[in-house]
Order: C-alpha cells, then structure tokens, then sequence
C-alpha cells in the first residue's frame, strides 16, 4: 500500500501483536517478559492493562517488565505501588528499580519528583555490593545525560549522579564509570 500505519514504518507487524498477547501468559518469564515488552512498545495501552492483570503473579523478569510498563504509563494511581516496589527492591533487583523509579518519575512534575529522587540518592548511598552500586550510578548516569540541555528533570538526576560521584571512594566504581 502506499500509506504505511505508524507501526508499519516502526518495522512492526500487526499480525504480531496477538502473538504479543498470547506470548504474555507464557510459563517462561523470560517470553513473558519480553512479550509485554514488545507489546508496550506498539500498544502501550494493553500493555498496561496487561501489566496490572499480571502483577499479583508476575515474578522475576515479567515482574520486571510489568513494572516498566506500569511505570512508563506515569498514572498518578500507581505512585504508591512503584514507590513501594523502590524501597523493598534488594540486592541487582535495585537497579532495575531505580530504572522503573525513574521512568515513571519523568512523567510527574517537580514536586512529586525531587523527595523522590532523594529517595534514589539515599538508596544508592548505601549500596554494599560495588558492582551493584556501579550499575546503579551508570543507571543515573545514563538516564540524566539522555536530555541533559532541555528538561530540568534531567538535570536533577544528572546533578544527583554528579554529587554521588564526587563521593564515590571505590576505585573500580570510579574507573567503570569514566569509561
């Protein structure tokens, strides 16, 4: 046809997204996560919907996926259930939160943002694990250089990931992250 849809020119398939749907409720996390994934790319508001039908149950990577998916909608309603998946978030799985934090935290305007990027500075602070520590701050790192010069949510994030650093005192954190 001459007229492509706006999921044609992304290189998607409408045919794909049943098997999207399907693949959702895969026995594999992995397949499950994935799925949603490429789900909420070309149809953010089913994913959605599916994510929040999947989270009583999801684990692992497809509660990964799930909370990506809730967190990038932005919805006021869901800022207590990210915010609660932040703080009880351990060991590798902060990372991903500090992401989902993050995602979601793009779409709120300052006064909902700045406590809760305090709240991203003081889990870091007390990372054990160094490299644990190390992905977190590339996390901050690489979410606030993504629009440094336009949105002023950016610029918090990259100050919070600049005062992190100058405090930072492990040599391998410090040598991983001016690479």
């Amino acid at each position: 046809p001459a007229h492509k849809s706006s999921n044609e020119k992304k290189g998607h398939s409408p045919q794909a997204e049943p098997q999207y749907i399907k693949s959702i409720k895969d026995p594999s996390y992995v397949v499950a996560g994935q799925a949603l994934r490429a789900l909420n790319y070309v149809d953010p508001k089913t994913a959605y919907k599916l994510a929040k039908e999947e989270l009583a149950s999801a684990n692992e990577e497809l509660k990964s996926a799930v909370l990506n998916t809730i967190a990038k909608k932005g919805a006021l309603s869901d800022q207590k259930l990210i915010l609660k998946e932040f703080e009880k978030a351990k060991g590798y799985e902060t990372v991903s939160m500090i992401n989902n934090l993050l995602v979601y935290l793009e779409h709120q305007n300052p006064e909902i943002y700045i406590p809760n990027l305090d709240k991203i500075r003081s889990k870091i602070d007390v990372i054990e694990t160094w490299y644990v520590k190390y992905y977190a701050l590339d996390v901050l790192k690489k979410y606030g250089e993504k629009n440094l010069k336009i949105n002023p949510f950016y610029k918090e994030v990259f100050a919070i990931y600049l005062n992190l650093l100058s405090l930072e005192k492990d040599e391998r954190i410090l040598r991983y992250l001016s690479k």
